[in-house]
């Protein structure tokens, strides 16, 4: 599964309910895949509602935003190395 296959899929949801135009809601994972449909889609959607979604492109860690989290996510890594800390 990738984002332009679930875009894809909800696509023909609405195909298959006669819905020309219709707004999304999605969180997380559901989010972005909101995003990736109403941005391959624009005709089509005319709303996103995307919460706790990063937009950002996981396969570039050259993007600020992507490099800030990985170095959080690093750290927080590293300190569940340290003894007696836990979550």
């Amino acid at each position: 599964m990738n984002y332009k296959v679930l875009s894809d899929d909800l696509i023909r949801f609405a195909d298959n309910r006669g819905l020309d135009k219709f707004t999304l809601l999605g969180h997380s994972m559901g989010g972005r895949t909101a995003m990736t449909t109403a941005c391959r889609f624009p005709d089509r959607v005319d709303g996103v509602i995307s919460l706790d979604t990063a937009p950002v492109n996981e396969n570039a860690r050259r993007n600020q935003f992507g490099r800030k989290s990985y170095k959080v996510i690093s750290f927080m890594h590293e300190l569940s190395k340290v003894e007696g800390m836990t979550r």
